[in-house]
């Protein structure tokens, strides 16, 4: 079984969260790691979990993401666990916006089950960095995933 990520990073942050999320599944499954522009005619065989995530930009999913999104079939992840992520500044969604929860609403539309809700990892300014701790805090949110389930 396989786990993809797929990702939009616009200054390298979301980037760096992707590769923390991959580097701690890494270890349960195969892991392939895609970039939205890389991210077209993805072969579905065999993929148990998709995690997806972008920037928070104009307080929600980036114009990439939603592109991506947009061109995948109706139905196509049938069957699919899922889970949906964002980077954003640290404060009320109300007021920072937020792209995982679209995004994470987009899987379930597609067919997905989303197991988690979905998360945000902190940025200190537009261009980043990361705050301090979110990179060690998305590896352990990567293993709430599905991703060391044993098939029964």
């Amino acid at each position: 079984m396989k786990a993809i990520i797929v990702y939009d990073s616009e200054y390298g942050n979301t980037h760096d969260v992707a590769e923390a999320i991959a580097a701690a599944l890494s270890h349960y499954e195969t892991v392939q790691l895609l970039a939205v522009p890389d991210a077209t005619n993805i072969d579905w065989q065999g993929v148990k979990l998709l995690i997806v995530g972008g920037p928070t930009q104009w307080r929600g999913v980036s114009e990439r993401m939603h592109t991506w999104l947009d061109a995948l079939p109706p139905g196509s992840l049938t069957g699919i666990h899922a889970a949906a992520f964002d980077t954003r500044y640290h404060g009320m969604k109300l007021l920072t916006g937020a792209a995982a929860p679209p995004i994470a609403k987009r899987l379930k539309e597609l067919g997905a089950e989303v197991l988690l809700p979905p998360e945000s990892f902190y940025v200190v300014d537009a261009q980043g960095p990361l705050a301090n701790g979110e990179l060690e805090r998305a590896s352990r949110w990567a293993l709430l995933t599905p991703a060391g389930v044993q098939e029964e």
